[in-house]
């Protein structure tokens, strides 16, 4: 498929054919730039553990020398019998072999009593030496933990930076879908380029679903050109009417019976009318004067044969398109019809009427219907001409026509999508009535309005589904619109205050104190006068010893903000007045929901496009997406 431009922006159309998603447009979803780690500045740090403290050592050791007498006499035992076998070595030569054995009995005495002698010191040796294998068990300990939350932490702060690369790198852009099949949509402001975009975006999606779509631009700007041209190039049927040039081969009332003619008409020509006692009975004299010029008429009923009927009625020259027992009929009505003042009042306002739909064209004997009714497909029913008020009558003719054929059920297979581009000067009660038919019919009905003014400001969610706001450049308009997206209480941040503050403390401490000290005496009281001998003493050993070692680190973050009450519009007028062409607010029904997205269809070829929806639940209030 060759490329098109849209909006200045060139792409293949083939692309939005190939997503088979009915869409309004995209919307843009952005959460910030890539974020630092939280944890960033948290590395652990490094603290050298105390060394191992052997303080109570010495007091150990004095008090495991000294706490029992008993062991002080067998070390000085020991000491003597080492003496003597020493002494008795010295002198072996001398002293022969019984030397020898007292100085083997001594000494083998000397040794198990040395080692009683020493056990409480050993005692003290190997606490110290098992102290200082779980002192260095502690410190591989300690260091290996430090290097686990090392790791920890630099496996947090990739992981972090792993899920903000994939945050950037996830779908920007992701489809707005439109409301069930059966659910109107309205769609206020916008300019032709906006409402070309929207309807390429939208048609689109629609015909590449399968469906058939039918748009009635009444315009005169061409809106839905591009979709045409796009579907043409995706190969998908096309079937085009521009009216009145067409009017001939496509007659608005063509297959349709003389009832329907006769509603069909009335609804055109009081379409706009007051609906007081008065515009009621207008509307019933037309009614009454058009079935008999519809009974009149022999087989097809079309607009240049009801229009030459309706100058016959009137007493004028038909030109040629009714049979001599037509004309003679509509002889016999108009005498009725002239005796009341009423009657010769309308009469003429339908003559005129159905003079400028009709035109001057000749029908051709096979005249179509003007709404194909192939599906799938694009349908595409244009209204222009220089002629204004032939244009507005034409208008209103087609959104009857329309209704009539809602009301049919339309053949099997019909579009289940119906936009009319250009719905402002319609009538209120014609375009209620279409809705109220679509829904019924199961057919979506996309209406755009250029304006809310003139009474549309009365169908902003009047049964519609969704609603999408467009640009509105009055000030006036874009208030009424912001009033209806609404406004809603929220807490504004007045003030932040945010504190940090890091601790770290080492302590550590020890003692030791030892006392020795010993006295002797002995008291003897004797029988004879005058002597007295005493003796008393004590012996003790007394040691103490206390340590302490500790370290700390305190993190402490704090962070406290203010909030105040506002209640304000959710979506500014200002906004609303500046949005770029092809931008809109889509404000949904049930669930209400505010949503900004974009229609270019340019952007089924951005990067980060994708082909489902944003969950609803868990979408935040967009702002509006970056220029296209």
């Amino acid at each position: 498929m060759a490329e098109t431009s849209v909006g200045g922006t060139t792409f293949s159309p083939q692309l939005l054919f190939d997503v088979p998603t009915r869409r309004l447009g995209w919307e843009y979803v952005y959460d910030g730039p890539p974020r630092p780690s939280p944890l960033a500045d948290g590395q652990p740090r490094w603290s050298d553990p105390p060394p191992y403290d052997d303080a109570w050592v010495p007091g150990a050791r004095l008090l495991a020398r000294t706490h029992d007498p008993g062991r002080n006499a067998g070390r000085v035992v020991a000491v003597v019998l080492l003496v003597v076998a020493l002494v008795v070595l010295l002198l072996v030569g001398r002293a022969g072999v019984w030397a020898l054995l007292v100085a083997a009995v001594a000494g083998a005495a000397a040794v198990p009593l040395w080692r009683w002698v020493r056990a409480p010191e050993r005692a003290v040796d190997e606490r110290l030496r098992r102290e200082r294998v779980d002192h260095d068990r502690w410190v591989r300990d300690y260091r290996s933990s430090f290097q686990t939350a090392v790791a920890d932490w630099q496996q947090a702060v990739r992981d972090h930076q792993r899920a903000e690369i994939a945050r950037q790198d996830a779908d920007r852009w992701y489809p707005v879908v439109p409301p069930a099949i059966g659910d109107a949509v309205d769609v206020f402001g916008g300019d032709p380029e906006g409402w070309a975009a929207f309807l390429a975006t939208f048609g689109s999606g629609v015909l590449a679903d399968g469906a058939g779509i039918l748009v009635l631009d009444l315009t005169r700007d061409g809106v839905a050109d591009d979709l045409l041209g796009m579907a043409a190039d995706a190969a998908v049927p096309v079937a085009l009417v521009a009216l009145p040039d067409q009017l001939s081969r496509s007659d608005p009332l063509a297959g349709l019976p003389p009832d329907a003619v006769v509603e069909v008409l009335t609804g055109a020509l009081g379409a706009g009318r007051d609906g007081d006692h008065r515009g009621q009975e207008e509307r019933d004299t037309d009614a009454d004067l058009l079935a008999a010029l519809v009974r009149c008429l022999d087989g097809a009923v079309s607009l240049p044969r009801l229009a030459a009927a309706a100058r016959v009625l009137a007493g004028r020259q038909d030109g040629g398109l009714l049979t001599g027992a037509e004309v003679g009929r509509l002889v016999e009505e108009m005498d009725h019809a002239m005796r009341f003042p009423a009657a010769r009042d309308r009469l003429g306002a339908i003559r005129v009427a159905l003079d400028l739909l009709a035109g001057d064209t000749p029908p051709v004997p096979d005249v179509q219907p003007l709404l194909p009714s192939a599906a799938p497909g694009l349908a595409l029913v244009e209204t222009g001409g220089p002629n204004d008020r032939r244009k507005d009558l034409l208008d209103r003719l087609l959104v009857q026509v329309l209704e009539r054929a809602l009301l049919d059920r339309f053949p099997t297979g019909w579009r289940s999508t119906v936009v009319l581009a250009g719905a402002d000067g319609l009538g209120l009660e014609a375009l209620e009535r279409l809705a109220r038919q679509a829904r019924r019919s199961e057919v979506q009905l996309v209406r755009l309005f250029r304006h809310l003014r003139d009474g549309t400001e009365r169908l902003l969610g009047a049964g519609a589904a969704a609603t999408v706001v467009m640009r509105l450049a009055n000030a006036q308009e874009a208030a009424l619109a912001a009033e209806f997206i609404g406004r809603g209480h929220r807490f504004q941040l007045a003030q932040r205050t945010r504190e940090v503050t890091r601790s770290l403390g080492d302590s550590s401490g020890g003692g030791r104190s030892s006392e020795d000290s010993a006295a002797e005496g002995r008291s003897v009281t004797g029988r004879r006068p005058g002597r007295q001998v005493a003796v008393s003493g004590t012996r003790g050993a007394s040691t103490g010893r206390s340590e302490s070692w500790s370290r700390s680190v305190t993190d402490a973050w704090s962070e406290s903000s203010g909030e105040q009450r506002v209640y304000e519009y959710e979506v500014e007028p200002t906004t609303i007045q500046q949005l770029p062409g092809a931008t809109f607010a889509l404000v949904t029904g049930g669930e209400r929901r505010v949503v900004f997205a974009d229609a270019n269809p340019a952007i089924v070829a951005f990067p980060k496009v994708a082909r489902e929806p944003l969950d609803a639940t868990t979408a935040p209030l967009a702002l509006p997406s970056p220029s296209a």
